[in-house]
């Protein structure tokens, strides 16, 4: 078992000195979001299947992804429930394309939520949104007024409306997240 000891980061945070490798990050960060969506799996699960045992009416899910992870990341995921009858959807969020300098902005992983979910509520369906991470400043914007049945926040930022990230602490990106130029 490899260990990271905390380190103090530039910004004061403690992180482990690996993450600045990019297949080390992704290892562990792989691993704690499996975690995470093993929890919120079995408590979902237990939820949908507990609220839908009179109905063959089972609503979408659609996932919200974080910033750091794409659709790939949510596959077992997602294929648990559709193992149980369940339609999931997982769309990609523009911003999280690589691109440095960024081309695209929160208002375009907005727009592409929002469209997904009027579609998914338009065709007749039943949504319960599960957000994780960065997923939830999107969800709790593009989503608002919308009839949706659950919002999941799965370890998400759960902003004011109308606020991003960096506007949740006073104009700034949170200490923890560090942008190299």
């Amino acid at each position: 078992e490899t260990r990271f000891p905390p380190t103090r980061s530039a910004g004061g945070a403690y992180a482990p000195p690996a993450l600045s490798n990019q297949l080390c990050r992704n290892k562990i960060v792989s691993c704690i979001l499996c975690s995470t969506l093993n929890c919120i799996c079995a408590i979902l699960i237990s939820t949908l299947q507990i609220n839908m045992t009179t109905s063959n009416n089972r609503p979408t899910i659609l996932v919200i992804h974080g910033a750091w992870h794409h659709p790939d990341f949510y596959a077992t995921f997602c294929k648990a429930f559709e193992g149980l009858g369940y339609e999931t959807v997982c769309p990609r969020l523009p911003t999280c394309n690589n691109d440095v300098p960024p081309t695209k902005k929160l208002a375009d992983d907005l727009s592409l939520i929002r469209q997904t979910a009027l579609s998914l509520l338009d065709s007749g369906k039943a949504v319960i949104a599960v957000m994780h991470s960065y997923g939830g400043v999107v969800g709790t914007d593009a989503l608002y007024g919308l009839a949706i049945d659950q919002l999941i926040y799965m370890t998400a930022f759960v902003p004011p409306t109308g606020n991003s990230l960096a506007g949740m602490f006073g104009g700034r990106l949170p200490p923890f997240i560090t942008v190299g130029v």
